[in-house]
C-alpha cells in the first residue's frame, strides 16, 4: 500500500514549490560538450551532449516521466521540497555542475563531473541529513532518457567471473535489468560495466565494490535507464547532520562503433584519467610466480629460496607470496612455527636486492579477534569466513583507514613488498550499520592507500576477481580474475575462453590467467598449449620450480621468450579475437602494434582431431605495405602483399599432434 509520501517522491520527488525553472548549465572540454537542464518538476537531467569540433550529438536527454521510481525514504514527515539551484566549480582535472534541493530536513546534490582532458562525464548523488534520522530504502546512481542514435542502438553486457558477454539490440518495447550481488556476483550477476552503441559508443562503468542494479526500457528511439542501489544492497540510516556520498557512475564517449577501436580507445581514456587521479605504478605484463596452487601453505623458507634460486633461469618479474605466510590475522606476523626470527623478512630482502619485486597476500579485513581489542572491532552481525578461521572488521564502525595503512607500511616496510594481492570476502548480507556504509569506509581506505603508496602494486583479487569494477580497475594494475585450480588442457581450455572474454572489459595488461604445476605435463605440445593459454593477457606459474624436468625447463624458457615478444605489441591494445566456439576447428587471438603495420597471430586447436587447413585473416594491417609472414615455431617465412593479407588472409596448416601456433607478421 502506498503511502502519501511514496506518492509524493518520485526519483528525486515530483511535487516542487512553484518557482522559476533553473537556467540551463554547460559543461565543456576540447572534446566535448555537456547541456544540462531540469525537468518541469524541477529535477536535473543531461539535455544533449555533443563532440567539440564536429558538433554531432553524441547523446540528446529527454525529459523523465514521472512514474518509474519508488520512494528513496522509508518513513518521513510530508512536507515542502524547495526548488533547486545549479552551481559549477573547477579543479584541476574537472569542471563540475551541482544541482541542490532540499526536502524537508535533506538536503540532495546532484553532481555531473566532467573530465578536463578526456570525454569522460561522471555522475553521483549526495544526500545529508539536516534532521531526524532517516532510513533509506534504496539508494539512486543515475536516472535518464536518453536518445542514442536514429536506429536506437545496441546495449552490450558481461556476466561476472565468467566475463561471457552479452549483445541485445534497443528494440521499441526492450526490457532489461543488469545487476550484481556484493563481490560482482557468484550468482547469475552481470560485471558494472556496460556499453550502448548508436552512432557512437558510450562506455558506462560503476565505482562500486558492492551490488547494484540497472534497469533499461526501451520505447521507441528513448532509452531508459535506471541505476540505483536496491534496498538488499543498500541498508542505510542516515542520522542528523550525516552526509553520504553515492557510487559513482562515469559515461566514457567514443566517437566510435567498431569494436576493435572501441576498446583501445576506452583502455587508453581509462588509464589516462586513473594517472590524473593517482600516482601509480604502470600496469605491464611481468612474468608472475605465485606458489598457491603448486604448494598452497604449505612453505618454508628453505621452500622459498630453492624457488629463488631457481628464478633467474626463467626471468620472473615478480615472487609473490600468497596465503599461509602469517601466524594470525591480528598482527599479520610471520609464522613462528615455519619462521625462525627474522627468517622470512632476510629471505624477502633478499628477493628485492636481485630485483624481483616481491609480493604479498593478505586480508586485513578479516580478524582473527585474539584480543579484547581485535574482538571490539569485530562486527558481530557480520561476514565469518570458515577457511580463514576469521571474521570480518566493523570497517564502518572502526578506523579502518589506520588499520589498512599500518598493514601496508608493515608489509612495504618490514616485508619488502611493493606488490600487493588483496583477498577475501569481507561483508556479510546483515551487517552493524549496513551494506552501503561498510563499502564507503573499504573504498575510502582503499582509496587512501593508493594515495599513500605510490610505488605500490596493487593486485585486484578478492577470491577471483569477484570485485571487478570501475573503482578496483582505476587504483589497480592488474586483476586475478578468476579461481581456478586445475592443470593441463581442461584448465588451459578455461584460461583461454575467460581471457578472451574478459579483454573485451578489460586492457590485456590487467588479465592475469595461470599455468599451475606445470611440472605434472609430460606432453611437449600439451605443454606449450597450456603457457600460450596464459599469455592472452599477462602471465602467472605456480609450480614448484624444483620438480621441473629439463625438457620442461626448455620449453618454458622458449615460451617466456615468446611472452616478451609478444608484449612489446600487446601494450597498444589493438586485437582481433576469433573465440573458442563449439564445433570450430581453432580459436585465434591477433595483436597488433599502434601503427597495425605489425601483429602476432596466437592459434589454439579446438574443436578438431584431424589436420586444420583454414584462412587466417589479420584484417587490420595496412594494405599498402608488404609483409614477411613466419611462422615461430617451424621459423619459415613467405612474403605476401597486404592487400592479400588484409583481404583474402593466409593460409593456417596444423598437423594432428599441434595444439597452438604462433606467427608474426611484420
Amino acid at each position: 500500500m502506498k503511502t502519501r509520501l511514496d506518492r509524493l517522491v518520485v526519483f528525486m520527488f515530483c511535487t516542487i514549490a512553484v518557482s522559476c525553472t533553473p537556467k540551463d548549465v554547460i559543461l565543456k572540454n576540447n572534446n566535448c560538450e555537456i547541456e544540462f537542464s531540469t525537468t518541469k518538476t524541477r529535477m536535473p537531467f543531461i539535455k544533449n551532449a555533443q563532440w567539440q569540433i564536429t558538433s554531432k550529438h553524441i547523446f540528446t536527454g529527454i525529459e523523465s516521466k514521472q512514474t518509474e521510481l519508488h520512494s528513496v525514504f522509508q518513513n518521513a514527515n510530508i512536507g515542502r521540497v524547495n526548488s533547486g539551484k545549479w552551481k559549477k566549480s573547477e579543479s584541476k582535472t574537472h569542471v563540475t555542475a551541482t544541482y541542490s534541493f532540499k526536502y524537508n530536513s535533506v538536503v540532495f546534490k546532484r553532481n555531473y563531473s566532467l573530465s578536463i582532458q578526456h570525454p569522460i562525464l561522471t555522475s553521483w548523488l549526495e544526500i545529508e541529513n539536516k534532521g531526524e534520522k532517516q532510513e533509506i530504502n534504496w539508494y539512486p546512481i543515475l536516472s535518464e532518457n536518453i536518445v542514442f542514435s536514429d536506429d536506437k542502438g545496441t546495449l552490450t553486457y558481461a556476466d561476472a567471473l565468467a566475463f561471457s558477454p552479452h549483445k541485445q539490440k534497443l528494440a521499441d518495447g526492450f526490457h532489461k535489468v543488469i545487476q550484481s550481488e556484493t563481490y560482482s556476483s557468484d550468482h547469475k550477476g552481470q560485471l558494472p560495466s556496460w556499453r550502448i552503441t548508436g552512432e557512437n559508443t558510450v562506455c558506462f562503468d560503476i565505482e562500486w565494490c558492492g551490488g547494484w542494479q540497472a534497469d533499461f526500457k526501451q520505447n521507441h528511439n528513448v532509452t531508459e535507464l535506471n541505476v540505483k542501489l536496491p534496498p538488499n544492497e543498500t541498508q542505510l540510516a542516515i542520522s542528523e547532520n550525516e552526509k553520504i556520498v553515492g557510487p559513482k557512475l562515469s559515461m566514457t564517449f567514443i566517437a566510435e562503433t567498431d569494436e576493435r577501436i572501441v576498446r583501445q580507445k576506452y583502455f587508453q581514456i581509462k588509464e589516462d584519467d586513473a594517472k590524473n587521479r593517482y600516482k601509480m605504478p604502470k600496469s605491464g605484463f611481468p612474468l608472475i610466480y605465485n606458489h598457491w596452487y603448486a604448494a598452497r601453505r604449505d612453505i618454508s623458507k628453505e621452500f622459498i629460496l630453492s624457488q629463488l634460486s631457481l628464478m633467474p633461469s626463467y626471468g620472473f618479474d615478480a615472487f609473490v607470496l600468497d596465503d599461509g605466510w602469517f601466524d594470525n590475522l591480528d598482527n599479520w606476523n610471520p609464522d613462528p612455527k615455519l619462521f625462525a626470527d627474522s627468517e622470512l623478512e632476510n629471505a624477502l630482502a633478499t628477493v628485492k636486492s636481485d630485483g624481483i619485486t616481491v609480493g604479498i597476500w593478505s586480508a586485513p579485513w578479516l580478524l582473527s579477534g585474539i584480543s579484547s581489542k581485535t574482538k571490539n572491532e569485530i562486527d558481530p552481525n557480520g561476514y565469518y569466513n570458515k577457511h580463514m578461521k576469521a571474521a570480518a572488521i566493523d570497517l564502518y564502525g572502526t578506523d579502518f583507514n589506520a588499520r589498512l595503512y599500518n598493514h601496508i607500511d608493515y608489509i612495504s616496510n618490514d616485508l619488502s613488498a611493493n606488490w600487493w594481492k588483496y583477498d577475501q570476502e569481507f561483508l556479510n548480507d546483515s551487517t552493524k550499520h549496513g551494506k552501503m556504509k561498510n563499502i564507503i569506509a573499504l573504498q575510502e581506505a582503499l582509496d587512501s592507500v593508493r594515495k599513500e603508496f605510490p610505488e605500490l602494486i596493487i593486485e585486484n583479487c578478492l577470491s577471483g576477481g569477484r570485485m571487478i569494477n570501475d573503482f578496483t580497475n582505476s587504483i589497480s594494475q592488474i586483476h586475478w580474475i578468476r579461481d581456478g585450480s586445475g592443470s593441463g588442457l581442461k584448465h588451459a581450455r578455461s584460461n583461454i575462453i575467460e581471457a578472451m572474454d574478459a579483454v573485451n572489459f578489460l586492457p590485456l595488461s590487467k588479465v592475469q590467467r595461470w599455468t599451475n604445476r606445470v611440472n605434472e605435463i609430460m606432453d611437449e605440445e600439451l605443454l606449450r598449449f597450456y603457457c600460450r593459454s596464459a599469455m592472452i593477457g599477462v602471465w602467472g606459474i605456480s609450480t614448484d620450480l624444483t620438480l621441473m624436468n629439463s625438457n620442461q625447463q626448455k620449453i618454458i624458457q622458449q615460451e617466456i621468450v615468446r611472452y616478451r615478444e609478444i608484449n612489446l605489441v600487446k601494450k597498444a591494445n589493438l586485437y582481433e579475437i576469433e573465440k573458442p566456439l563449439s564445433g570450430s576447428p581453432t580459436a585465434e587471438i591477433t595483436y597488433y602494434n599502434t601503427d597495425a603495420d605489425k601483429a602476432y597471430v596466437l592459434v589454439f586447436r579446438w574443436d578438431e582431431s584431424e589436420i586444420i587447413s583454414k584462412n587466417i585473416i589479420p584484417s587490420m594491417l595496412i594494405e599498402k605495405n608488404n609483409y614477411k609472414l613466419t611462422n615461430l615455431d617451424t621459423n619459415i617465412s613467405s612474403e605476401i602483399d597486404g592487400v592479400t593479407l588484409s583481404s583474402k588472409g593466409f593460409e593456417l596448416t596444423m598437423n594432428k599432434n599441434q595444439l597452438s601456433t604462433l606467427f608474426i607478421i611484420e
